[in-house]
């Protein structure tokens, strides 16, 4: 760990960034249906309240709704497609219909999250709710057309799963299929999804994918304090810590090296850009990517762990990874610390609620599962640092 000056200068540092980034599987590298990621040098903001009659509440069919598939990368990227979004639906005033994350199943957002947060932003309902009690009225089968962006006439909202088995399980079937060309991000341009799909002859838009980039616009970053854990999530983490950590203060890693990760990592080294890397990295970039940023080795987490555990006095350490926890690794080189290493759960959802509540958080600069965790401390003001910085 570095210094407290260090510490005290990177929290500044994490309230410029742009564009915040599982603990399983590949990343997208970028996966907007129009956008390409890097494009966009914004200043972090507290984002705007949503305007009279245009924000919170359950739903408004007069105004349309908007859904999509969330079926681009793994947790980490999803949420930031999620949060993107939330941004985007408010923009162009249309009710979001809140997907389910496509795993083995559709999982409900509710079972991850609460919805009433959203709320408090923007109409929004969840798509299992719509389905059932929205659609038959709304959206009959024989209405059913699917929107994509695109420069051709090709539209296919099925390419494949997830894409297909996200639409099936709702026994939602396209009767035809319609692209365009209209920008996704909010701004003077916004008007024009409301003039080209007007409510009244387009009550539903069905996209293909997210109407946001990965990685996450840092204008979108406050939307993170959206994002409750269900009561059940909450309810499992606080267990956990309780009955490891005992009301202890403990620190919280992030280890990715899966096989997977370990691929991705091979294009990260001396990229100004990769993935997640605006949270340590800056937008524009301070520096340039490291493989020890990326895919660090026990040497460097082992210098880092140390002088978390020296500076903060702190012996306990929780470890979330995709992969390896490497405790005997950790154990032989940390002996004479005297430190007690815990491994992560076998939910992703679950290490995230139990990082999030570490005093101390040393994560991976390019993962997207690390940056929803420095998104939420930044929101409570806790420590975060990362492998790789000297």
């Amino acid at each position: 760990m570095v210094s407290r000056q260090r510490l005290n200068h990177l929290t500044i540092l994490l309230l410029l960034v742009v564009h915040l980034h599982s603990l399983s599987g590949d990343e997208d590298v970028c996966v907007s249906q129009a956008e390409t990621c890097g494009d966009v040098v914004e200043q972090l903001s507290p984002g705007p309240a949503p305007s009279e009659g245009e924000g919170p509440g359950r739903e408004d069919s007069e105004h349309g709704y908007l859904l999509f598939c969330l079926c681009m990368g793994r947790f980490g990227n999803k949420i930031e497609h999620l949060l993107g979004a939330i941004a985007f639906s408010a923009a162009i005033n249309r009710t979001l219909v809140i997907p389910p994350f496509p795993e083995d199943h559709n999982i409900p957002f509710t079972d991850y999250f609460k919805l009433d947060p959203i709320l408090t932003y923007h109409r929004a309902i969840t798509m299992e709710t719509f389905m059932s009690e929205v659609a038959p009225l709304k959206w009959p089968p024989e209405e059913r057309r699917g929107y994509c962006w695109s420069r051709t006439e090709s539209c296919d909202m099925k390419p494949g799963n997830p894409h297909r088995s996200f639409w099936d399980e709702f026994d939602i079937y396209f009767i035809g299929t319609q692209s365009y060309t209209l920008p996704y991000t909010p701004g003077p341009d916004s008007g024009r999804w409301g003039r080209t799909f007007p409510p009244d002859k387009h009550p539903v838009l069905a996209l293909k994918g997210s109407p946001s980039p990965y990685p996450m616009r840092n204008t979108d970053y406050h939307l993170q304090r959206l994002l409750h854990w269900s009561d059940d999530i909450q309810e499992r983490a606080d267990d956990f810590i309780k009955s490891n950590f005992n009301g202890k203060e403990f620190i919280g890693i992030h280890l990715r090296n899966g096989n997977d990760w370990s691929r991705a990592c091979r294009n990260a080294a001396g990229q100004q850009n990769y993935m997640a890397s605006p949270q340590c990295l800056g937008k524009p970039s301070t520096g340039t990517v490291t493989m020890e940023m990326c895919l660090p080795n026990i040497t460097e987490i082992s210098r880092v762990l140390r002088k978390t555990v020296r500076t903060s006095g702190i012996r306990d350490v929780f470890i979330a990874t995709d992969h390896d926890a490497m405790i005997r690794e950790l154990g032989s080189k940390l002996s004479t610390l005297n430190i007690r290493l815990v491994s992560g759960v076998s939910s992703v959802q679950l290490d995230l609620a139990v990082l999030g509540q570490s005093r101390y958080f040393i994560g991976n600069c390019v993962s997207s599962v690390s940056s929803f965790v420095t998104r939420e401390r930044m929101l409570t003001n806790k420590p975060t640092t990362f492998w790789g910085l000297n």
